[in-house]
């Protein structure tokens, strides 16, 4: 192929190509690379190479992928998250490309010639990334959702039970949800909801994580954390979802919340167990009175 086919071929293509020599150096590029990229390729005394594109932080992976790749001979995608890696813009910025890389053998140039080709999946990835987090994130608390939390929970289960270290729970819900929502309507009790995501975020400890995981129910997980140690995170949640006070016309609605501490025992296996611990002590706190904290202390013949 002579290289003037090969630069007619490169604007035919949709995408962002490059035309490389073995070594990175950058000998061509077609009209889509110079306006999405806006490096200054073909000027003249500038020289330009393919790791001049890439983000410092991945120079060795990229250059370990580039030496797979010529010695390999095959044509492949690269990527940093499956087939995706971040191209650095001329002003700095970065987005997210999907790289493809064959072999050329162009008239007068004795080793093969890179031909890369860029795909713009910016807009892709950050879809895929808020799919993702709605997944994961209960929206109108920015706590986790029930699926996500229960995964994150066994996880720490499992290292718990694994390293012989202490795990506890706060399993809590909010007092007389059901007649807010029927006295006030649904968007205050959303609005409820929201502060109280809002409180746990900003309470509990920066190594312990809350979630959602029913209507008006919630459990925070305290790793490394003794039952005492619990019941004191748990009196601050008390007492911060107390100072929850939501104008209504002439009214202030204000909210309480009842909570059910417990732990994990060394050879207890099934979350569902410990779970159904801080529900049991939560029922308590409702039974005497709300606004208050119980704890269901498990037995060691389990």
């Amino acid at each position: 192929m002579k290289v003037r086919e090969v630069h007619c071929f490169m604007e035919a293509l949709p995408d962002a190509a490059l035309l490389v020599k073995p070594n990175g150096e950058i000998m061509a590029a077609n009209r889509h690379a110079i306006e999405s990229l806006k490096h200054p390729f073909g000027e003249k005394d500038i020289t330009l190479h393919i790791i001049d594109l890439i983000p410092e932080r991945f120079h060795s992976r990229h250059d370990a992928l580039m030496r797979g790749f010529v010695m390999s001979g095959q044509q492949r995608s690269m990527g940093a998250s499956g087939n995706y890696f971040p191209t650095r813009l001329a002003d700095g910025t970065e987005i997210m490309t999907e790289i493809s890389i064959g072999k050329l053998n162009v008239e007068n140039f004795r080793e093969p010639l890179l031909l890369v080709i860029l795909i713009d999946r910016t807009d892709k990835v950050r879809l895929e990334e808020e799919l993702k987090k709605r997944a994961n994130i209960d929206e109108l608390t920015e706590l986790y959702a029930r699926t996500c939390f229960m995964e994150k929970l066994q996880h720490e289960a499992d290292r718990a039970i694994r390293y012989v270290r202490p795990l506890t729970i706060i399993y809590f819900d909010i007092d007389h949800f059901k007649n807010i929502n029927d006295s006030y309507g649904h968007y205050i009790g959303d609005l409820v909801l929201r502060q109280v995501g809002h409180v746990c975020r900003n309470t509990i400890r920066q190594f312990d994580f809350t979630g959602r995981i029913g209507g008006e129910e919630f459990v925070a997980v305290l790793p490394e954390t003794s039952l005492e140690a619990a019941v004191m995170v748990a009196e601050r949640l008390r007492k911060a979802v107390k100072t929850i006070h939501i104008p209504n016309q002439n009214d202030e609605i204000t909210v309480s919340a009842s909570f059910g501490v417990t732990m994990m025992l060394p050879n207890e296996c099934q979350i569902t167990d410990l779970l159904k611990r801080g529900d049991q002590a939560l029922y308590r706190a409702k039974s005497n009175g709300r606004d208050r904290i119980e704890i269901e202390i498990p037995s060691t013949s389990l």
